[in-house]
């Protein structure tokens, strides 16, 4: 899931991704790094790490945690 925030034509790329099976998410303010989480989470799966421990990052940004719905 992606979510944007705040976005006007000419802004900066900024919002919220989650990886909705494992709960993962991150805040991303640019679309490289929107891109970078998108990148390590298939590289990931396709090497059968589909699961991480609650403690793992993801990238350089800090973890947000999962959602509470």
């Amino acid at each position: 899931m992606i979510q944007l925030q705040n976005t006007n034509p000419g802004d900066q790329l900024e919002g919220l991704v989650e990886e909705v099976d494992s709960g993962l998410q991150t805040r991303f303010h640019s679309g490289a790094e929107l891109l970078s989480f998108l990148r390590e989470r298939f590289a990931r799966i396709q090497k059968g790490h589909e699961r991480e421990g609650p403690n793992e990052r993801t990238d350089n940004n800090p973890r947000i945690g999962k959602l509470n719905t």
